[in-house]
Formats: C-alpha cells, sequence, structure tokens
C-alpha cells in the first residue's frame, strides 16, 4: 500500500512539473469524479473554468480551488462544472439522495506530498447572492476560520442540509466544499461539504 501510494505521489509530482497550478487529484469512487484540482492566481481565481489541464480552451473546464483559499486552509472550495452528461462534477447534486450519499461518503484528495481522506456529512442547494440579499454565503465563509466562525458554518451548512449524517466536524477538522451549478435557481448553486479525516 505504502509504495502504491508513494508511485501515486511521484505520478501527482510529474503533473505538477508539467503545470505548476496542479494542487492535488480528487476522486470519489463509483463516480466519474476522477479528476485534477487546479489553483490558479488569485488575480484570476476563475482561469481554468474553461480551460483545460494543459491551458487550452475547453467547455468542461477543470476542477479548480476557488478565490481566498488553498488546500492547507481552515476551508477551501473545489468547484466544478455541471456538464449534461455527467462528467467533471455533473454528479454532485446526486448528494441530494441519502442513499447515495450514505454510500459514497468518502471523497479521496491527493497532493504530491500526501493523500488526504475526507467525509461527506452536508449537501445544499445554494445560489450566488445580490448584494443585501439574506443568505448563507458558503463562498465567502473559506480561508482561515478561527473556532467561533468555524461552528457557526458547520451549523449553517447542517440546517441547510437535504441529508442527515448523524457524523459531523469538529475544529480544527479541515472544511471542503464541492460547488457546481444547479437549475433550481437563477444562478443556483448545489454544495456538498465534507471534513477531513486524515
Amino acid at each position: 500500500k505504502a509504495a502504491d501510494g508513494a508511485a501515486l505521489n511521484d505520478g501527482l509530482a510529474q503533473l505538477r512539473e508539467m503545470n505548476d497550478d496542479f494542487v492535488g487529484w480528487m476522486r470519489i469512487e463509483d463516480t466519474v469524479v476522477d479528476y485534477p484540482v487546479m489553483k490558479s492566481s488569485e488575480d484570476d481565481p476563475e482561469f481554468y473554468l474553461h480551460r483545460s489541464f494543459n491551458k487550452d480552451d475547453s467547455s468542461s473546464g477543470c476542477l479548480f480551488v476557488g478565490a481566498g483559499c488553498s488546500l492547507e486552509s481552515t476551508a477551501f472550495i473545489v468547484y466544478g462544472h455541471k456538464m449534461s452528461n455527467d462528467t467533471m462534477f455533473g454528479i454532485l447534486d446526486s448528494f441530494a439522495d441519502y442513499d447515495f450519499a450514505n454510500t459514497h461518503q468518502v471523497v479521496y484528495l491527493s497532493t504530491p506530498f500526501e493523500n488526504r481522506r475526507y467525509r461527506v456529512f452536508a449537501s445544499f442547494q445554494s445560489k450566488v447572492y445580490e448584494p443585501g440579499e439574506e443568505g448563507f454565503r458558503y463562498y465567502d465563509n473559506v480561508g482561515y476560520l478561527d473556532k467561533h466562525h468555524y461552528e457557526d458554518v458547520v451549523e449553517s451548512v447542517r440546517s441547510l442540509s437535504l441529508i442527515d449524517i448523524k457524523t459531523a466536524p469538529a475544529y480544527p477538522q479541515q472544511l471542503l466544499f464541492l460547488s457546481t451549478c444547479s437549475y433550481h435557481t437563477d444562478d443556483g448553486r448545489f454544495v456538498v461539504v465534507a471534513y477531513r479525516e486524515d
């Protein structure tokens, strides 16, 4: 196992050499989610929204880490397109179903340096809110969070969740938001939330 992990990390290090925006590889077993994760500059955080790993134009884009956070943040967000053929993050809204969520709880995120494991504990519908509009702006609750802020975020997420999973994170377990488009409302989003186990 350890040798397999080392070989994987060596492979990811090679990807990093090919494109230094590459930060990791995300996988959810028994789904199509098995993709590189990118992080571009804060000046252009959505660079990979419509670009491939090689920076070519691409309608499906790449999974990418959002603005204001990184893989080392207390909470970070990974965006991906909801493709009509269910590729990229097209299957995220399946996590609205308890049975699906319960059998796909583990999100693997491997970097050139380590292999991480996250456990899904919530999913919810959201949107990009207008200034002054009431609502939980999950995309603004990333980066460094102190204990009080962290607990507020977890409480907000659990209150919005479409699934009732009993396990929940405790500070300072890292939070991971997976976000994609949703068509239940204008500028809708569907979000899956997980916490780091190891």
